[in-house]
């Protein structure tokens, strides 16, 4: 992958540093205008405790985009086996995928481009996508006869592609967007009740 593991906690610290900085430089420049002088500076580092770590910036996003999907993973995998409702788990679902975007601005920009020249990147977060479909399929089958779409896992599916595609596509284009203000996630929330043909 291009990336030190580090051993000890100062190598963790400056490795969150440079992950938090490129973030940041990201949502400004954009990847390709992201220069690595850019990361370290907003590191408060040096380019060689940033290249000690990391091969080049590919490197350094290859391990976010890893990291971005562990997170991913690991919020499918919170996702309540007992919700009261379906409203409920529609509402944890869509405010926990806001709040996990709303902390990737800069990575989502940098996919985005990225994705242009190599579009296995792009597949990665339709596959995570996938899963998490497949999760909401089996959690939401207790409150099925509420739903009054014909195919009702297609349904699920295409609510859970759509809700995360089109917060994917504001995080990219509206970097100054709040994706888990209450708007946003309520109009996510009416948008997958119509998918689902939930009455409101």
């Amino acid at each position: 992958m291009g990336r030190l593991e580090p051993t000890q906690e100062r190598g963790k610290i400056a490795e969150r540093k440079f992950v938090r900085a490129a973030q940041l430089a990201f949502a400004e420049h954009g990847y390709a205008g992201a220069r690595v002088s850019d990361i370290v500076k907003e590191a408060g580092s040096s380019t060689g405790n940033f290249y000690f770590r990391f091969k080049n910036k590919e490197a350094l996003f290859e391990f976010m985009l890893a990291e971005f999907l562990d997170r991913a993973r690991g919020a499918v995998a919170e996702m309540p086996d007992d919700a009261e409702s379906v409203e409920a788990l529609l509402l944890w679902m869509i405010s926990r995928n806001a709040q996990l975007l709303e902390q990737n601005h800069g990575f989502y920009r940098a996919v985005n481009e990225v994705s242009i020249r190599h579009p296995e990147t792009w597949q990665k977060l339709r596959d995570i996508t996938r899963e998490i479909g497949d999760v909401v399929v089996i959690k939401i089958a207790p409150f099925k006869p509420q739903i009054k779409a014909v195919d009702w896992k297609k349904a699920v599916h295409e609510m859970v592609e759509v809700t995360t595609g089109y917060m994917a596509n504001q995080a990219v284009h509206h970097m100054d967007s709040k994706l888990d203000s209450a708007a946003n996630i309520n109009l996510h929330f009416r948008t997958s009740l119509g998918i689902l043909g939930i009455a409101q």
